[in-house]
């Protein structure tokens, strides 16, 4: 599934991972910045899209990471 429109210019993308036995999932977004991730996350909105999301999982644990390194073809890691 790609979509491509409607969304915030600070939004630069994302993804969601699904493991073999399709039992466990893992997203991650990409944002500008912290600031723009954190107003997104107190939208009344993404408030309800993640009580909803909790109902259905029997763990649902949000967490933020930061780039340590970004890993590109014919290219060393680079520390962020």
């Amino acid at each position: 599934m790609t979509r491509s429109s409607g969304f915030s210019p600070v939004f630069w993308g994302g993804a969601i991972h699904v493991n073999d036995a399709q039992t466990r999932i893992s997203t991650y977004s990409r944002w500008q910045a912290r600031a723009d991730f954190q107003a997104m996350l107190r939208t009344p909105a993404m408030r309800e899209r993640n009580r909803a999301i909790a109902q259905l999982c029997a763990r649902f644990e949000p967490v933020m990471y930061d780039v340590a390194a970004v890993i590109t073809p014919g290219a060393a890691a680079a520390p962020k």
